[in-house]
């Protein structure tokens, strides 16, 4: 068999932005653009957008496409993410309550606003990673509980 040809190209992989490098740069596009961006709205594009600017820079177009006005409801309305408040909500039912008005609440979200329960689960899981408890033991059972 001959050798496959090697391609002259070079991937670069490029380290996720910080929040402030992201927020600077989006706020001059939106600037330039004619946005109407509310307080929190290019925030949640950076928080929904995890560093990837090209993300980011899709989050705040299709929010100001849809809504016109970019607010955190509307950014996580358009990109169907749960909002950080229904995640802070769930988790603490899942944490305080039994389990029919934890999964009641749950399903609720879901059918109430849309959202996928596999996303829930992820936002959750985010939280649940950076909960730094006392004893590493109860940092496992609170994982276990969710």
């Amino acid at each position: 068999c001959p050798p496959h040809p090697q391609s002259r190209c070079t991937r670069f992989r490029f380290a996720p932005l910080e929040e402030h490098q992201a927020l600077g740069r989006l706020k001059v596009l939106a600037d330039a653009e004619g946005c109407d961006c509310a307080d929190g709205g290019l925030e949640a594009c950076i928080q929904l957008g995890e560093g990837d600017m090209r993300k980011c820079i899709n989050v705040l177009q299709s929010t100001h496409m849809a809504f016109g006005k970019v607010n955190p409801a509307n950014v996580y309305m358009v990109t169907g993410a749960p909002m950080p408040e229904d995640v802070e909500a769930i988790l603490n039912s899942l944490l305080n309550d039994e389990f029919g008005p934890a999964f009641a609440l749950v399903w609720e979200k879901m059918s109430g606003k849309g959202l996928a329960l596999q996303d829930i689960l992820t936002e959750v899981a985010k939280i649940v990673s950076q909960i730094e408890p006392k004893n590493p033991l109860s940092k496992a059972q609170l994982i276990a509980s969710c």
